[in-house]
Order: structure tokens, then C-alpha cells, then sequence
């Protein structure tokens, strides 16, 4: 969201979902002169998922669902896990989970074809 106008002197959010900062940073009116700055430099936008720990301010919504900040970086968690390749130890669970169940299969061919003959009794 936009910063349109301050109706207290001065508007402080609490972002640290978004940027990790422990302090709750002020927002002003004042546009960015970089518009591919990084969240912290947009001092002029408050950003979904962040909560306003002291004023109060009128804003404009610049963006909604996947295209607000928490909604990129949501994406970028998606594609990192859908990047991620197996573990060495994952590789070789998956390989012993194989492993035993073809042994478990040849096991118990073995005991069908050693109790066949019952069968018809």
C-alpha cells in the first residue's frame, strides 16, 4: 500500500515478517527515487502481513495477492523447493526401502512355493 497521507506525525510498522529487523521502522510520504530498491528502502510503502506499531495513515493498495511483496517471496520459496534435490541420506533410504522389498517379495515366494503343496489338503 501506498502512503497517500500521515494523520498522525508520525506512522512506524513492525516488518520483520518481511525484512527480519527486530525495530519497527518509519514510513513517510516522500516517494523513492529508486523504484527497484530493496523492502527496506521503500519507506513509503506498507506492505501486507506487517502491523502498525504506532499512528495511523490513508494508503492506496498497489498490489494484491502474489504480486504483494509477501506473495513474491512465496513464489520464490516455491521454486526453491520444487529445485530441491534428494539428500544423500534420502538416496540411500530410498534405495534400502527398494532393496527390502524385493527381499520381502523373494521371501515370501519362498514360503508360497514351500507351502504350495498344502494348499489343496
Amino acid at each position: 500500500m501506498r502512503l497517500v497521507q500521515l494523520k498522525t506525525t508520525s506512522l512506524r510498522i513492525e516488518q520483520s515478517q518481511l525484512t527480519g529487523e527486530s525495530k519497527s521502522v518509519s514510513k513517510e510520504l516522500a516517494p523513492v527515487a529508486d523504484s527497484e530498491c530493496v523492502i527496506q528502502g521503500k519507506v513509503n510503502m506498507v506492505f501486507a502481513s506487517t502491523t502498525v506499531s504506532n499512528g495511523s495513515c490513508v494508503g492506496v493498495v498497489t498490489s494484491t495477492g502474489m504480486l504483494t511483496e509477501i506473495g513474491i517471496i512465496q513464489d520464490a520459496v516455491k521454486e526453491a523447493a520444487s529445485e530441491e534435490e534428494q539428500t544423500p541420506l534420502q538416496q540411500k533410504l530410498d534405495d534400502f526401502g527398494e532393496l527390502l522389498a524385493k527381499v520381502i517379495f523373494v521371501i515370501c515366494a519362498l514360503v508360497w512355493g514351500i507351502n504350495y503343496k498344502h494348499f489343496f489338503d
